[in-house]
């Protein structure tokens, strides 16, 4: 109920850190985190803080909808037109994102990504994000050995 008007009205970085800290430590259904996570990344104008709050359901790690990561892809991306440089808490977004579903993008919704930080690079970050979106599926097997051993 609070978090989206609270998002759409350029809360403050303190606000959206406090927000986010509460939402990693709620129990939320994956269908509300989902909802929530379209809605944010809808939302014009874009405000820094959105980023701060979607980084925060992001790292929830709930298994979200293939179409869910679609919109995420679709709004990371529509920023390569932005030609201000972005902040790093948009980087950080990114990043918390690649990292959490790097093995749900396909090979399309990889190559857009890397695209796009060709566009927007960040040299605290740029170097993890890409890292993650190029890293591959780990082998069953690999696994099982681990447990094995």
């Amino acid at each position: 109920g609070i978090v989206l008007p609270l998002a759409a009205e350029s809360c403050t970085l303190r606000e959206a850190m406090i927000i986010g800290s509460v939402l990693q430590k709620a129990s939320v259904p994956v269908m509300h985190v989902a909802a929530v996570v379209v809605r944010l990344c809808g939302m014009t104008p874009w405000y820094g803080t959105t980023s701060i709050i979607l980084a925060a359901v992001l790292n929830k790690k709930y298994a979200l909808p293939v179409k869910v990561v679609e919109i995420l892809v679709a709004h990371f991306c529509a920023f390569a037109a932005e030609t201000m440089a972005l902040p790093l808490v948009w980087h950080k977004a990114l990043l918390v994102f690649v990292q959490r579903y790097k093995f749900e993008l396909d090979a399309d919704q990889k190559r857009r990504l890397k695209e796009l930080l060709r566009v927007h690079w960040h040299d605290a970050v740029g170097l993890e994000i890409r890292r993650e979106i190029n890293a591959s599926k780990p082998e069953q097997g690999d696994s099982e050995a681990m447990q094995i051993g």
